[in-house]
């Protein structure tokens, strides 16, 4: 019990500072260098780790409590409580944030989908603002969530190229930080290092081509799934 409580103190603290990190990119303001979609992509990196650290302080808890002293479950029941709401708390407050700068940005967020069979789906709009004085027209088609299935890789690339890539009125820094919403899992992973640039987009779509959308590797992903019929 004693390690779990160690390693429980530890991810609490980490906790608290991603917690601090939150509050301070939420009152960042926008200007040229930090734009509304740099804060998007931003505050979507910060919301999945803290999902990832609630998850994990909540595993640590039951853990714990399933061996500790009666006595002493009460308050340790009061001091997890306290870190489940403050989570809570500021996972809201990102999703607020988020949902007024895809308001300006007329963005629809990842977790928002057409119906619980479609869970993976996100359906752009038919208009989207890049700036005060620049309407961009896109059409209406639904772009998958793509995670890294190669059998799923020219689906994903087909209609994010109509909606994204090949629109001109998209900056190639634009153009990435949208990418990047639409990825998860290894497909995200693939490129979570490289920083919004131009270079970066090109490598980026270069990388994702290169490593999930290979001919021989959707001819393969097919196979397998045929085998498993």
């Amino acid at each position: 019990m004693d390690r779990a409580k160690s390693k429980r103190a530890t991810v609490r603290q980490l906790f608290t500072k991603l917690v601090t990190k939150i509050e301070s990119t939420i009152e960042l303001p926008i200007n040229e260098r930090f734009t509304k979609v740099n804060k998007v992509e931003s505050l979507f990196d910060l919301k999945n780790q803290l999902i990832e650290k609630i998850d994990e302080l909540k595993k640590l808890d039951n853990e714990i409590e399933a061996i500790i002293d009666l006595n002493d479950l009460e308050g340790e029941l009061i001091a997890s409580d306290e870190y489940r709401k403050n989570g809570i708390s500021c996972r809201t407050k990102i999703e607020r944030c988020i949902l007024l700068l895809e308001k300006v940005l007329n963005v629809i967020p990842r977790n928002e989908t057409r119906n619980n069979n479609d869970s993976n789906i996100l359906e752009p709009p038919e208009r989207r603002v890049v700036n005060e004085n620049n309407v961009i027209k896109l059409p209406r088609l639904n772009i998958s969530i793509f995670s890294g299935n190669c059998s799923e890789c020219l689906n994903f690339w087909n209609s994010f190229e109509v909606a994204i890539h090949k629109n001109d009125s998209l900056s190639k820094i634009e153009k990435f930080a949208y990418l990047k919403i639409y990825l998860r899992g290894t497909a995200l992973a693939a490129v979570s290092g490289f920083s919004l640039t131009d270079q970066n987009y090109d490598s980026s779509i270069a990388l994702i081509k290169e490593r999930f959308g290979r001919s021989d590797l959707v001819i393969s992903c097919h196979m397998n799934k045929l085998l498993m019929i």
